[in-house]
């Protein structure tokens, strides 16, 4: 089992667009998860999951995820997410925040929280 877990000093002048608040890797925890009320996050929460199988839950609907996906949280919505302990997964965060992220976050880019690996090799 690996926990990985990092806090990150915050930027004395905030003047670039993102800064990391805290990242880790959890790997063959097979109770890894979360639950959290919108809003006790107060930074955006990135995953990627390069092994095993795990779960957000999204507008009431459980998602299941595999290597190569990943999920993005709104620092201002509930976050609901797990690993499979049938098969943990191997997966590394981010917490980031910074000037101007909100507008960023509105664009058509981050629509879709939900990110998938690309089939097309020269990607």
């Amino acid at each position: 089992m690996i926990k990985i877990d990092c806090y990150l000093p915050l930027p004395i002048l905030n003047k670039g667009m993102l800064f990391p608040e805290s990242l880790g890797r959890y790997k063959n925890f097979p109770n890894h998860g979360e639950r959290r009320n919108a809003g006790l996050l107060k930074e955006y929460n990135l995953h990627i999951i390069f092994a095993g199988k795990g779960v957000i839950v999204h507008d009431g609907k459980e998602i299941e995820l595999t290597p190569g996906m990943g999920f993005l949280f709104d620092k201002h919505t509930t976050q609901q997410y797990r690993t499979k302990p049938e098969d943990p997964w191997d997966v590394r965060w981010i917490h980031f925040d910074g000037q101007d992220v909100d507008s960023h976050y509105k664009v058509e880019a981050f629509t879709n929280r939900i990110c998938s690996r690309s089939t097309d090799q020269n990607v």
